[in-house]
């Protein structure tokens, strides 16, 4: 038989897929060029070590049983019998992904395969998926709290946070909506918008007033009440620079109301932006916390590996949520057509900069609009079935905002009935 090295030299040729056909070999007893019991051993180790461990070869051990959670997926029961003082396991904080616990735990079916060639390793921040997901989701939190917490004083750090609806609606049925990017309030009350813009838009500063007056209209109370607000804060993610900043080089922009002396005249009301383009420093210039966090927003796509100035802190747990090959089927397709969308919208206005021309902007965007919409028209029906004609045609209506609203929530539709509440409520 097989000795430890040629073992470990077999089963570090194996992917995923090559281990789940290893499952059903070992299933159905069917392992003759592995000694007993050592298939299931290696595979085990192979496993971990794809999903980011360090381990070290060999190992012995036996399977006591397996327990599955949805956060996180563990193994438990492992006994040694020839224990091995080079053996290290050393574990990020997710200890192993529901796919390889999906993997070692019967019944098995095939794991998703993957939609797209995984050309990034990691997902991209300035799309509508990567964003939302690493910041605006409840695993993730910690991610979001930490990021603010950068653009915040010490005495105004968030300890937590609870995640509201991203949709504002107006306190009479004739006034506009808002829809928030990720809409969020800490422990003290203090109401944060965080938006993500990837291209320059007519009256951006006018719509983000208009969005911070819906977190102050809501803290309205019943009965007596003595006006007293909670801080509201607007945090504007930038892929552009704005027209009159072209020329400064300060790329974070923390804007109060002040009177005609420059004092602070209401400090409860901030408006920060972040000019992206305009942070150019490399990865070995990093200094702060916050630099760190500006290089990932702009550059985490296109990373191979964890760099060793990005392995502090909270970074870990971010690489980990961003990682393409955890998704699955649904969630990678999503992501994919989030990215072609920012990818279209970055072609629309290199285009329109070139030409120079307004019809150019305006009909790059209307085949940015109907691509988007072809996309999800073919997406829903893999997981709601047939969509009935009436369904299709109030699709057809949907704004280039709520086409984007709709691409990252029909994850969480289970049958056809949510989409239809949610487009009776577009």
């Amino acid at each position: 038989m097989a000795t430890n090295a040629e073992y470990q030299s077999r089963i570090q040729g194996y992917d995923r897929l090559q281990l789940l056909t290893l499952w059903d070999h070992i299933q159905n007893n069917d392992t003759p060029d592995w000694e007993p019991g050592r298939a299931l051993e290696y595979l085990v180790i192979r496993s971990f070590e794809l999903e980011g461990a360090e381990v070290a070869y060999p190992l012995t051990v036996q399977i006591g049983g397996t327990i599955v959670y949805d956060q996180p997926s563990v193994i438990v029961g492992m006994k040694n019998l020839e224990w091995d003082d080079s053996l290290t396991v050393r574990l990020h904080q997710r200890s192993f992904s529901r796919r390889i616990a999906r993997l070692l735990t019967g019944p098995i079916t095939a794991p998703d395969p993957m939609v797209y060639p995984l050309q990034d390793r990691y997902i991209s921040l300035l799309t509508d998926f990567g964003f939302k997901r690493i910041f605006g989701t409840e695993p993730n939190k910690r991610l979001l709290i930490d990021f603010l917490n950068t653009l915040l004083p010490a005495h105004h750090h968030i300890q937590d946070l609870t995640f509201k609806n991203t949709e504002q609606l107006g306190s009479k049925t004739i006034d506009r909506k808002a829809i928030f990017d990720i809409y969020c309030q800490a422990q003290n009350g203090d109401r944060f918008i965080v938006e993500i813009q990837k291209a320059k838009q007519n009256f951006f500063k006018d719509r983000s007033i208009y969005y911070a007056t819906f977190p102050i209209q809501e803290q309205a109370l019943k009965g007596e009440w003595d006006y007293e607000l909670s801080a509201v804060y607007t945090v504007g993610v930038l892929d552009f620079i704005f027209d009159d900043h072209k020329t400064d080089k300060t790329f974070l922009h923390v804007v109060e109301l002040k009177n005609q002396r420059c004092e602070v005249f209401y400090k409860k009301l901030k408006f920060i932006y972040i000019e992206l383009p305009k942070f150019t420093k490399t990865l070995d210039q990093l200094e702060s916390h916050f630099d760190k966090w500006i290089f990932l927003l702009r550059h985490l796509a296109e990373l191979t590996d964890r760099p060793q100035p990005l392995q502090e802190g909270i970074f870990p747990e971010l690489f980990a949520a961003a990682e393409i090959a955890n998704f699955s089927r649904t969630e990678q397709e999503t992501y994919q057509n989030s990215l072609k969308y920012y990818r279209d919208m970055n072609n629309v206005v290199d285009t329109a900069r070139q030409e120079g021309q307004q019809e150019g902007i305006e009909l790059e965007r209307s085949r940015v609009l109907e691509r988007q919409r072809s996309l999800l028209l073919r997406l829903l029906p893999r997981t709601l079935g047939k969509l009935p004609d009436p369904v299709q045609t109030q699709i057809g209506q949907l704004s280039s905002d709520q086409l984007e609203m709709l691409n990252e929530e029909f994850v969480d539709f289970t049958n056809l009935d949510d989409l239809v509440q949610w487009l009776d409520r577009a």
